[in-house]
């Protein structure tokens, strides 16, 4: 009899034992609670109620349950933010821009009717054959991510939903799963068709300046891709150069600008110039006219030479040799009084900003003949002065673009299409930074929720993209520094102005 009931007692004290060492695994009234105060970072003082089975926290019966429900909440956002993104992810479609790109080319066509009418037909074919084309690459990748999504991020999906219990490590992974599908939409959205006018736009003209002796080539329907901006921006910088500045205010004005071989700096505190090459600091270090101060800096490849252009004035400057090259250019001058603040270029075709914008001025570069004066009311016929033009920008797909602070407050960027000043897009909390032209891409920054500078490309069809670029909120200027060359200005704090140049393989 003991012979048989010795086992079941080893049987007996094994299951005992076992459910000990799991009770004690599980209850640790001992241990003191791990809970900690987010703000104060306090301890909980009261005993150890029960260890979590996921991430072995011992914690009270308050906290351990608040652990859990913590747990859930990020279960349930993540299962909420995967709908959304299927969502976004199912309503998808291309852009067509066909009919934006056909109102353009009739109003190419009346202004160059007869030297056009040839080749008309051709480009309506051509929008059509790149939007099949565009589409149908578009399509294939929208396939491709409903696949992966349904392979992935739906089982994980699946799975989550049907358990009360599960780990961190689960979420994190359908988090980063969701994250990766998030860029793979975004990159989706790339190509764009577009008109590439070149040099003979005519839309950046007036009727009446038109001759017979203008060469003007016929536009091009173009496929263009978003701008690697990204990659060239966190690779390493090839070299840079330190501006050192005293200055106890949060922005420093900086005006610049680039030739293919020379950069031009002004420092607004002392109003000198600086000469750069792509390798050091070569010149500068003065201003002749002590008594204009610089407002603005262009490179001027019509005239292959810097204009630089102040209160009263507009000088032409040629660096190829020092003592610089000064010139005053004559036929500009203020209007009533107003000074001019601002300058921009395209082409032979210059624009100069009066005041805070109450005047707008056109000139030919070739003769410097004013062509057109426009006014603020102008673009805003229900401006009540309480609008003021900061800086403008137009490119050569007839887009002008002006950077506007409303109330003293509201920074706006606002899209028009010359010479009919239509609006048609406007953005708010944003501001321009560089006109791509290869790819008719803005780079702009905008303020986001949280109060922060993001920096942004911006597409002629009004789609913003977010840039992933380290430390951004610094940058404050780009510039292309020649064909191989990037140039990025960053504010350190308030002293100093760093310049850094980043080589271009591909764009």
């Amino acid at each position: 009899m003991s012979a048989r009931t010795e086992p079941l007692s080893e049987t007996s004290m094994f299951s005992s034992s076992e459910r000990n060492r799991r009770s004690a695994k599980r209850f640790r009234p001992s241990v003191q609670c791990s809970h900690r105060n987010n703000r104060t970072n306090e301890q909980c003082t009261a005993d150890g109620f029960m260890e979590c089975v996921h991430c072995d926290k011992i914690c009270c019966l308050m906290h351990i349950t608040q652990h859990q429900d913590e747990l859930k909440q990020i279960r349930d956002r993540l299962v909420e933010e995967a709908s959304d993104t299927y969502l976004t992810l199912s309503e998808m479609q291309v852009t067509d821009t066909r009919e934006e790109l056909q109102e353009n080319l009739v109003l190419w066509k009346k202004q160059m009717y007869k030297k056009i009418e040839r080749i008309h037909q051709q480009l309506l074919n051509d929008i059509e054959q790149s939007f099949i084309k565009v589409n149908s690459e578009f399509e294939s990748k929208k396939k491709n991510l409903i696949h992966d999504f349904e392979e992935s991020i739906s089982t994980k999906l699946e799975r989550l939903s049907l358990k009360y219990d599960f780990y961190p490590h689960e979420l994190d992974d359908l988090k980063l799963s969701l994250t990766e599908m998030y860029t793979r939409i975004r990159d989706a959205r790339t190509s764009i068709i577009s008109i590439d006018f070149g040099n003979g736009n005519p839309c950046l003209f007036d009727d009446e300046s038109l001759d017979d002796d203008n060469h003007i080539e016929p536009p091009k329907i173009i496929i263009q891709n978003k701008p690697d901006i990204e990659r060239i921006l966190n690779e390493s910088y090839l070299r840079q150069f330190q501006l050192d500045i005293e200055n106890s205010s949060s922005h420093v004005p900086i005006f610049y600008d680039a030739s293919a071989k020379h950069l031009l700096v002004c420092n607004y505190e002392n109003n000198t110039l600086e000469l750069y090459n792509h390798e050091e600091r070569i010149g500068g270090g003065f201003w002749p006219k002590d008594s204009s101060l610089i407002n603005c800096i262009k490179w001027c490849s019509c005239l292959n030479t810097f204009l630089v252009l102040c209160a009263q004035s507009l000088f032409a400057l040629n660096c190829s040799q020092q003592p610089f090259n000064i010139h005053v250019i004559k036929q500009v001058t203020p209007i009533d009084g107003n000074p001019m603040k601002y300058l921009t270029l395209n082409n032979d075709l210059m624009l100069i900003k009066h005041g805070s914008g109450i005047f707008i001025d056109k000139y030919s570069l070739k003769t410097m003949e004013l062509l057109k004066r426009w006014q603020k009311t102008d673009f805003y016929s229900n401006d009540d002065n309480s609008l003021e033009i900061h800086r403008l920008e137009f490119s050569s797909n007839f887009y002008l673009v002006m950077n506007v602070e409303i109330n003293d407050e509201l920074n706006v960027l606002d899209l028009f299409i010359l010479p009919t000043l239509q609006h048609i897009r406007r953005l708010e909390n944003s501001y321009l930074v560089l006109y791509l032209p290869l790819n008719n891409y803005w780079i702009i920054k905008r303020i986001n929720e949280v109060n922060r500078q993001d920096l942004c490309l911006l597409d002629q069809n009004g789609l913003v993209t977010r840039l992933s670029i380290h430390e951004s909120e610094n940058i404050i200027g780009m510039r292309f520094f020649g064909k191989q060359y990037f140039l990025v200005l960053r504010q350190i704090e308030n002293s100093s102005l760093q310049m850094q140049l980043f080589h271009i393989d591909k764009f």
